[in-house]
């Protein structure tokens, strides 16, 4: 009878390349002699007795008498199968406890060396839009309390807005408040922003315009920062960085707030505009 199953599956599991091809030689074969497996595995007759007294201590196979003679034969598969992955299973957890201790050891002795914590732990340098995209969705849903913004281009992504799935308007569904201050320069010929601005502050977000911003900045309650600047010596280029410190954070929200005093409403500046008519679909929102 053939068995579709590789003696790597079992390797996965933990057994060894000959572990595997005894126990399966055993389940396609049914009751063996020693004598018999090297002919079924090309396993050593030297190395035979000693694999199916392992296989027999982690109770994978069973001895038998046929004939007056001691066979060996295979434990059924599904209880192997079961018992394998219950020692893998506990095998893992133990290397997750392990791993845990070891991560608290070392960054101990790290610290130690330089300063608890590393001022480096503090800041992290997106270095793509993707990184970038991934941060921005996990600090939306970890957000909790406010989110404060200065929204201006270039845009590492345009969403559908506000949608239903939205990452700012799941937070501002969950309570989260949310305020952003756009560059005035930027909006006089943008409508695809205009539009995203009138959407959002249908969907609960408080927006003003301040004339010229420098950077691009987007806080998230009293811990993280993200902030985008243009690099002078490469103006192609933007340095985006993460700062995970209340401290820093709370300056750019003293910032922020120097700004929004200084800004507009959205509606007083728009009224200043050549009329700009409500698009019959919800536009772009650029994050």
């Amino acid at each position: 009878m053939k068995t579709a199953t590789n003696h790597k599956d079992l390797q996965r599991l933990g057994l060894t390349e000959r572990e595997a091809k005894v126990y399966l030689a055993l389940v396609r074969c049914g009751p063996l002699l020693p004598k018999q497996i090297p002919t079924a595995t090309s396993i050593p007759q030297g190395k035979v007795y000693g694999i199916l007294q392992r296989l027999q201590s982690r109770g994978l196979v069973t001895e038998c008498t046929i004939n007056l003679k001691k066979h060996f034969e295979a434990v059924r598969p599904d209880d192997v199968v079961h018992a394998l992955f219950m020692e893998h299973e506990q095998k893992y957890n133990i290397a997750r406890q392990w791993r845990s201790r070891l991560e608290e050891q070392m960054m101990s002795v790290f610290n130690e060396v330089r300063g608890t914590p590393s001022a480096q732990s503090y800041f992290t340098f997106l270095l793509n839009p993707a990184q970038i995209l991934r941060t921005l969705k996990e600090l939306h849903e970890k957000a909790q309390e406010k989110i404060l913004a200065f929204t201006k281009g270039p845009y590492v992504m345009k969403v559908e807005g506000p949608s239903s799935d939205d990452l700012q308007t799941c937070a501002m569904r969950r309570g989260v408040s949310c305020r952003s201050i756009y560059e005035g320069e930027e909006l006089r010929d943008n409508r695809d922003v205009v539009q995203h601005i009138l959407s959002y502050a249908r969907a609960g977000e408080e927006a003003r315009v301040y004339p010229h911003l420098d950077i691009k900045l987007m806080i998230f309650d009293q811990q993280f920062t993200i902030f985008q600047f243009v690099d002078k010596y490469l103006p192609e280029h933007r340095t985006s960085i993460l700062v995970d410190n209340e401290g820093v954070t709370r300056c750019f929200i003293a910032c922020f707030e120097y700004y929004w005093q200084k800004s507009i409403p959205i509606m007083e500046f728009l009224s200043s505009l050549p009329l700009v008519p409500v698009a019959s679909s919800e536009s772009d929102k650029p994050v």
